[in-house]
């Protein structure tokens, strides 16, 4: 009778159910670094590949998409301009390089460090451990709902009106999504070697301590494995006197390796992009202040029209402090109280049309001025000033509005 071989690279369902959660995420977002089915695992196929430069052409696509439509808006202040380009470049960097490590580089390595963690399990008699399975199981499930509703609602927050920049975001929302799950997916791993090392550190702990003080009335209750759960389970599966407890920890401290040499450029990425973030997010910060940028203020330019009207009305506005530095000095207070109202007619309407008839408006009371002190009735000279007086107060303001606009406009 002809004894039936079974190959150590078939996975048992329960291991490849463990980290199915960022499996299945990571596939959808083409950035999963092996193709797991019918209990193999292999190499990333060509189509796969195929369909991760494809959606890195359009990813790409999308945040210039980004950089043209929306950092535009922030163009009449350049230091916080290029503050936002450099973070948007930050982020399409580490995009870039995180997905091309994970699908196009050390194929093969990733399907020996898949296998190889199923070895271990099944050396430490826990391949089919429904308690440990299950917690690592939910451990991730949970931890890729939570991620993806979590950038899903910041993605929903900052919905504009504008569809062109809702379609651009969607790819900083792709390159955020993919780099962050990659990132859990390490941290995660960690865990699951974490809980290996305490099932071992178990095994020696009975075998120092003794098993008379480990009472578990209903096992199946219990949905987390503290220290005295996993003696429990240990003790009932390994006795130290004949276990391999070396060789456990040999091949667990191998797989640590092989981790590190595979998830270093992870790790350097996400070390390299938070400290790069935090201090363009502290820069960006200082300069808003500096310059007192707010939401309401960006929308002034979200639009080229509103661009338009804003140089329109800075134009009309120098245009009037330009006659009155050609003016008569006795007529440069009056003036200015028209610049007043101008200026608050201005920023209410937002509309080129009323800036310019404000214009016509004060150049001619400016010229019936003239002519009635020309003629010397200095009657109707007040008269067509004496409505304006009452604002002297607040011409200290606007001379300082009238300045930063000046220079604003160049």
């Amino acid at each position: 009778m002809k004894s039936e071989f079974i190959s150590n690279d078939i996975l048992e369902e329960a291991h490849l159910k463990l980290f199915s959660p960022f499996r299945a995420a990571q596939m959808i977002l083409g950035s999963c670094r092996v193709d797991a089915r019918d209990r193999f695992v292999t190499s990333p196929t060509k189509p796969q590949k195929l369909y991760t430069i494809i959606c890195i052409l359009l990813c790409t696509a999308l945040y210039v998409s980004v950089g043209y439509n929306f950092l535009s808006r922030f163009w009449p202040y350049r230091n916080i301009y290029y503050l936002n380009l450099i973070a948007l470049l930050l982020h399409y960097a580490t995009f870039v390089c995180s997905i091309i490590n994970v699908r196009f580089l050390n194929n093969d390595e990733n399907v020996n460090f898949y296998i190889k963690t199923q070895e271990i399990d099944r050396k430490l008699k826990i391949d089919n451990n429904k308690l440990i399975n299950d917690f690592i199981y939910v451990t991730n499930i949970s931890t890729v709902l939570l991620t993806l509703g979590i950038l899903l609602s910041l993605f929903f927050a900052a919905l504009t009106q504008d569809a062109i920049i809702v379609a651009s975001f969607v790819g900083l929302l792709y390159g955020q999504v993919t780099c962050t799950l990659e990132w859990l997916y390490c941290s995660n791993l960690l865990m699951f070697f974490y809980v290996r090392l305490r099932y071992i550190n178990a095994i020696i702990t009975n075998h120092i301590e003794g098993t008379d003080d480990i009472k578990i009335e209903n096992i199946n209750n219990v949905r987390i494995p503290t220290m005295k759960v996993l003696r429990y389970m240990a003790s009932s599966s390994h006795d130290f006197n004949y276990s391999e407890t070396d060789v456990y920890l040999k091949q667990i401290y191998d797989e640590l390796f092989r981790f590190q040499n595979l998830y270093r450029f992870q790790i350097l990425l996400f070390c390299f992009k938070f400290v790069a973030s935090t201090l363009l997010a502290f820069e960006y910060g200082l300069l808003s202040l500096q310059n007192n940028v707010n939401t309401d203020m960006v929308r002034v330019h979200s639009s080229t029209n509103s661009d338009d009207s804003r140089f329109a009305h800075s134009h009309c506005l120098v245009r009037a402090v330009r006659s009155v530095l050609g003016g008569d000095q006795k007529d440069e207070i009056s003036v200015y109280h028209y610049i007043i109202l101008i200026l608050l007619r201005t920023l209410a309407t937002e509309s080129h049309q009323n800036a310019e008839d404000d214009h016509r408006e004060a150049a001619s009371v400016f010229s019936l001025r003239h002519v009635a002190y020309g003629r010397g009735d200095h009657a109707q000279y007040d008269q067509f000033g004496h409505h304006t007086h009452g604002h002297a107060a607040t011409v200290c303001f606007v001379l300082k509005f009238i300045c930063c606009d000046v220079a604003w406009c160049g």
